[in-house]
């Protein structure tokens, strides 16, 4: 029975869509459909660079994400306006019913309290370290619906999903967000790890407020954290070169683009990121001539599993035992909850200034000496 009505859905989604993708606007008409709905400001950004959001009266919102797509936000109630471009999704509020594949987005979700907003996830339980997170999916408020490329269409669907919010990593897997979109869900592909400023990254929580009609608690929230890192304690002295990576199952080494936000949190705590390159995976001599003489390595476990100790790391690549962090014993690790504490950028790059000067405790939060 469910499958029946699972498949009447199915139908009915396929005409309509094939109804409206009739009536929908050409490029050639997109600059007439927004001037026939006149711009009436914008959403204030200070740091980040990979979205902006134009305002169109009360009741519509425009979002044009970098690289990924256009989004044209309705306040419950509004209608949808004739001859929308062919290229801008239409997201409808109120949004109850939202799957997050994007495991970043859902910290700033917990910052804003409406994780009751989000009924699926395709992050498995044991693989999250936001608690909150953790007691809805034990108490089956949110749902795990398979990995991210192989979602269970049919459960999202009888879910009433009304915004699958993506990562880029969909595209590795077309093929879904395609399905999804057959399905009548508006897909939005998130795009706040591209920030190279570590509070343009944070600044990504007022469009999850918009969307859930918690616009002022971001812009506060933001406000907050904003003047909090701008009281980080300035350490004098020269710079100290950090090094950040992971060490790959193929024996390479994954590092940090030169333009990547986690350099900025180190470059704001006094370090100096090394090794420079525009490139995210490089070979172990490449890795170790670029980082032989750095004051600090600081191991990303937020990609692969933590080393037990700095001995294990060793034994990971007899190179690294040569390198001058490793003789100084100045060896750290990111837990493993890093990526997903995304509201938690400035207390990290505190931590990292506490790291950097040599003035860490064996407390911390985020960070921990590999001994």
């Amino acid at each position: 029975m469910r499958k029946l009505f699972y498949l009447l859905i199915l139908c009915m989604i396929l005409v309509t869509g094939c109804a409206q993708a009739q009536g929908s606007a050409s490029s050639d008409s997109a600059d007439e459909f927004f001037a026939g709905i006149k711009k009436t400001g914008g959403m204030e950004l200070e740091h980040a660079k990979e979205f902006e959001v134009s305002y169109y009266g009360d009741d519509i919102s425009l979002i044009d994400i970098n690289d990924t797509g256009r989004y044209l936000l309705l306040n419950e109630g509004t209608v949808v306006p004739e001859g929308v471009p062919e290229d801008v999704t239409v997201i409808k509020k109120p949004l109850r019913h939202t799957y997050v594949a994007a495991s970043s987005v859902m910290d700033l979700y917990r910052e804003l309290g409406v994780l009751n907003n989000v009924e699926m996830t395709s992050t498995k339980y044991e693989d999250w370290s936001i608690e909150e997170v953790r007691e809805a999916l034990d108490a089956e408020d949110m749902f795990y619906v398979g990995k991210y490329g192989t979602p269970d269409f049919e459960f999202v669907l009888d879910c009433g999903c009304d915004l699958a919010i993506e990562s880029t990593m969909i595209y590795h897997k077309p093929q879904t967000k395609e399905k999804l979109e057959s399905l009548g869900i508006p897909v939005m592909v998130e795009h706040s790890s591209y920030e190279e400023d570590p509070l343009g990254r944070l600044e990504w929580i007022k469009l999850y407020g918009l969307l859930n009609d918690k616009l002022p608690e971001a812009e506060a929230f933001f406000e907050g954290e904003e003047k909090k890192l701008s009281k980080i304690r300035t350490y004098d002295g020269e710079k100290k070169k950090t090094a950040f990576f992971a060490l790959t199952p193929q024996g390479a080494v994954n590092v940090k683009k030169e333009d990547d936000y986690v350099v900025k949190m180190i470059e704001l705590a006094n370090g100096e990121y090394v090794p420079k390159g525009d490139t995210q995976t490089i070979q172990m001599e490449s890795f170790l001539a670029g980082a032989g003489d750095a004051d600090i390595l600081i191991y990303n476990a937020t990609i692969y599993d933590e080393p037990e100790d700095l001995r294990t790391l060793i034994s990971m690549n007899a190179g690294l035992k040569d390198l001058k962090a490793v003789r100084d014993g100045n060896v750290w690790c990111t837990k493993d909850d890093v990526f997903q504490r995304t509201t938690a950028v400035c207390d990290m790059t505190a931590e990292l200034g506490e790291v950097i000067s040599g003035n860490a405790q064996d407390d911390m939060r985020y960070f921990y000496r590999l001994k």
